[in-house]
């Protein structure tokens, strides 16, 4: 893994993360449900990039597949690629992908509440991922001079001035006697603000969000974004921020793609898609949106539902809920994604045709 962090310096322009043709599917009693049925996905270093869409359609899966979380069984890659600076993650020992996980991606999972083991406290559980993702590099310069003892002792305080360090850089109040408690003694902003600091305590290239302000109250929302915007510019990290709120994907990325029932449908710069969407499912998506002009009752909505992933329509999977419908689309799957200007990529039979006229 020390390649890839050599590379890392080396090539500043080298895309974080690509994936490409990402097919993944789950074995259930009720057959086997095909999640991602080709997702592409390109993350430049610096990007804060939002991956948007309903529930169940495959935003959390295809980001657990970064650093292969995604549980196996019942879930299994079965096509495409995901390169993590350069480097294919999917052929990688056990071992490398610990590695991996402990030193360059960091994730700030939806739930803190079932995140944090409740039976210890935020010490021993900030030490413990301190010592895990700091502890080796400085374990190797040990001597045996000064003893192992010594050694375990010079870790363990190493982790807890890294942990509380942390902990203040994310705005945890007081940590140095907050840090006892039990994750059950303190609020729901300030268990997230705790995911966060050990998401940190590698010094990652990329960090992986899923939805993380889901279980929080709206002030609280915000601050949790503001501080992981402030983050991303003192520590140049690259984001992938899983969310179905457009509102938070507006206030903090720079970038967004949009997921349908398996697949990225839309993606590009945030102001541009807003501006002009092209893909009909995103422009349901935001007309969706309240707005200081939405009357009471003109909300929009797309009817129907997301399609049963064990059994989905032929064709394109949003053609029974599209009100732009053509015969191609009832047959075909959609097109790969090609650009359509100003950085926007779409995949759909539909605005290809209307480009080609």
């Amino acid at each position: 893994m020390s390649s890839i962090r050599s590379r890392a310096s080396d090539s500043p322009a080298e895309p974080v993360v690509e994936i490409e043709d990402l097919r993944v599917n789950f074995r259930t009693f009720d057959g086997l449900s095909k999640v991602l049925v080709g997702v592409d996905l390109r993350l430049e270093r610096g990007d804060v990039m939002g991956l948007v869409g309903e529930t169940g359609c495959g935003k959390s899966v295809t980001a657990l597949s970064i650093p292969q979380l995604v549980p196996c069984p019942p879930g299994e890659i079965v096509g495409g690629d995901v390169r993590f600076l350069g480097e294919s993650v999917l052929g990688k020992s056990p071992a490398e992908l610990r590695q991996l996980r402990a030193r360059h991606i960091g994730m700030v999972f939806q739930d803190p509440n079932t995140n944090l083991n409740p039976v210890f406290t935020i010490e021993q559980q900030m030490v413990d991922v301190c010592l895990c993702r700091l502890g080796y590099d400085r374990a190797v310069s040990v001597t045996p001079l000064h003893g192992w003892d010594a050694a375990r002792r010079d870790l363990r305080r190493l982790a807890w001035e890294t942990a509380i360090a942390l902990l203040h850089r994310v705005g945890f109040p007081n940590p140095e006697q907050r840090i006892k408690s039990y994750p059950h003694e303190l609020s729901g902003g300030m268990r997230q603000r705790v995911l966060i600091a050990m998401s940190l305590a590698g010094n990652p290239d990329l960090l992986i969000a899923d939805e993380p302000t889901t279980a929080l109250d709206v002030s609280t929302q915000a601050q949790v974004l503001r501080l992981i915007r402030e983050l991303v510019d003192e520590f140049h990290l690259t984001v992938l921020l899983v969310t179905h709120n457009l509102g938070v994907v507006a206030q903090v990325c720079n970038r967004v793609a949009v997921m349908y029932a398996g697949r990225v449908v839309e993606s590009g710069e945030v102001r541009s898609i807003f501006k002009s969407p092209s893909h009909p499912y995103t422009v349901g998506l935001l007309r969706a949106v309240p707005t200081m002009q939405t009357r009471r009752g003109s909300l929009e909505e797309i009817p129907g539902t997301i399609p049963n992933l064990l059994s989905p329509p032929p064709g394109c999977r949003f053609h029974l809920r599209c009100p732009h419908t053509m015969d191609v689309c009832r047959v075909d799957p959609p097109p790969p994604m090609r650009p359509i200007g100003a950085g926007t990529m779409v995949a759909c039979h539909f605005v290809s045709s209307a480009g080609d006229e």
